[in-house]
């Protein structure tokens, strides 16, 4: 018997944040870790840098960027301005500061480079998990790390099992019914924005988190959106493979002022029981940004993935799945001023059960 795509019954909203929470507190914790690992090379860059006139006028004047994003900030809670206007008025100050100082700082950065954190150091810290070999990585000057999509080699985990006197099971999903929308911020006082959109009868998602931060109020924002059909997967069967195409593209970008910020993106495969107990995901990165201590770092990139996982059950009886798949993606910055955003668009071109 062969397994059953049950019946659209309309768009079923998901609006429980514990994954994204969860997913958040990760991300943040990871890049708490780098700028820990940075920290020795981060304060003999700004020691440098107050060592002259110049350097220290340097420092007052990110007062004045504090107060431009501050402000912009606020009007946003309070309604008055919109993110991208945030965007556009910090990012005029910001690069008229850059502009002003850059060569201050590369002079500094020039007599203190080789005390920087080495990349699979970083890498470690910002995803607790071995770096892969080799590590793709491009470097940016005063202590930035872009972690740029490498493509994923085929996973040996989601090989299928003979199952005795079973026929081969390949029931694939390219038209959604469900989709997932999950965000978070943190609520101690942190700042976030997590604008997110998902089209399930296009298969098509996309999601922004951004995250200012100033006069060291940090801000964290994380979003995820994920279009899913409903399965019965029959019984006999006690292996599954389910795998997902998606079609994506990306772009991240940071900028700070004596601080850090990170971001990331993943794409994500979710696999819920009736009830919603218990889920199984795996999330599979697509690439990270960890801001250097001044100015910015930023990364895109488009392209095509296959995440798969396998899901064995505890007897063989039929039963119902949800399956989702899409992203997730994750903005942090901490700091004197600054500001992190993420930015993922993408179309979930089918979602596949198999087993044999």
């Amino acid at each position: 018997m062969l397994a059953k795509r049950k019946k659209a019954a309309g768009h079923t909203v998901a609006v429980d944040d514990s994954a994204s929470r969860q997913y958040a507190h990760r991300q943040q914790a990871g890049l708490k870790r780098v700028l820990k690992l940075r920290r020795e090379a981060e304060l003999a860059l700004e020691k440098t840098i107050a060592s002259s006139s110049e350097g220290r006028r340097m420092r007052e004047e990110a007062k004045e960027l504090v107060t431009v994003l501050a402000d912009a900030c606020r009007r946003m809670r309070a309604g008055k301005t919109s993110r991208r206007q945030i965007e556009s008025e910090y990012g005029q100050a910001a690069r008229a500061f850059e502009t002003k100082y850059r060569r201050v700082a590369e002079d500094a950065w020039l007599k203190v480079a080789d005390r920087a954190p080495a990349a699979s150091r970083v890498y470690r810290e910002l995803h607790s998990r071995r770096p892969p070999s080799p590590l793709s990585v491009q470097l940016v000057d005063f202590l930035g790390f872009i972690f740029p999509h490498v493509p994923q080699k085929s996973n040996d985990d989601t090989a299928s099992t003979a199952q005795a006197l079973l026929p081969p099971l390949d029931v694939p999903m390219c038209s959604f019914s469900l989709h997932l929308t999950q965000d978070h911020t943190d609520a101690a006082g942190g700042i976030g924005f997590m604008p997110s959109y998902v089209s399930p009868s296009g298969g098509f998602f996309s999601e922004t988190p951004s995250a200012p931060a100033f006069d060291n109020i940090p801000g964290v924002a994380s979003s995820r959106a994920l279009l899913g059909a409903e399965f019965t997967f029959p019984d006999g069967y006690t292996s599954f493979t389910i795998s997902a195409d998606i079609d994506w593209n990306y772009s991240m970008s940071t900028w700070v002022v004596f601080g850090g910020a990170g971001c990331g993106i993943d794409l994500v495969l979710r696999v819920e029981p009736a009830g919603g107990v218990n889920p199984t995901e795996k999330l599979q990165g697509l690439a990270s940004v960890v801001a250097p201590v001044l100015w910015g770092a930023t990364a895109d990139g488009s392209g095509s993935s296959t995440i798969a996982l396998t899901l064995d059950l505890n007897g063989a009886a039929a039963r119902d799945f949800k399956v989702f798949a899409g992203a997730a993606s994750h903005a942090e910055a901490e700091g004197t001023a600054g500001i992190s955003m993420a930015n993922i668009s993408g179309t979930v071109k089918c979602i596949t059960v198999h087993a044999e």
